[in-house]
């Protein structure tokens, strides 16, 4: 029987920052931003994964400076500097559970998901209307990912999800 991912909400690393931009005022939020979900959903993993340790390090160091774009982009870059050597080890790690010509396969898959990343997040950040908020939107575009992509090869590769 195929194992499933842990439930995990597209909301888990992203929800600090949904708050971060509900304090601003209007004219400063993204346009049709979602405020971040309450509680948490019945059936997810108790204890603290990759997603929980970096949102909760993400609260402690905007801490009350929710308004600051500059300061939510150096924490979240800060959280990604500290997922990116996290990543590259499970890229090599699940690229050596492969066998034969699957390693290759898997490398031109690691490189178009680098591609998507960057155009995606590049997208993401390229709002003029955004202003400042522009560049938070981009950082947490590329931690999310990062957090993301970190997990599904953490599993893939038959360890824990995150943990």
């Amino acid at each position: 029987m195929p194992r499933s991912l842990p439930a995990r909400p597209r909301w888990a690393v992203p929800c600090l920052l949904a708050t971060a931009l509900s304090a601003l005022p209007a004219a400063a939020q993204p346009a049709g931003q979602a405020p971040a979900p309450q509680g948490t959903p019945q059936g997810m993993p108790q204890g603290p994964g990759i997603g929980e340790q970096v949102q909760a390090a993400l609260a402690a160091c905007i801490g009350n400076q929710q308004q600051d774009a500059a300061r939510i982009r150096q924490c979240l870059d800060t959280q990604r500097r500290e997922v990116e050597p996290q990543l590259a080890q499970a890229v090599q790690r699940y690229r050596a559970t492969l066998g034969g010509g699957r390693q290759g396969e898997f490398d031109r898959v690691q490189s178009a998901w680098s591609n998507f990343r960057d155009l995606q997040c590049g997208f993401a950040g390229s709002d003029p209307a955004a202003g400042p908020m522009a560049g938070v939107a981009q950082s947490g575009c590329l931690l999310e990912l990062a957090v993301d992509r970190l997990e599904l090869l953490r599993f893939a590769a038959g360890g824990p999800s995150g943990r």
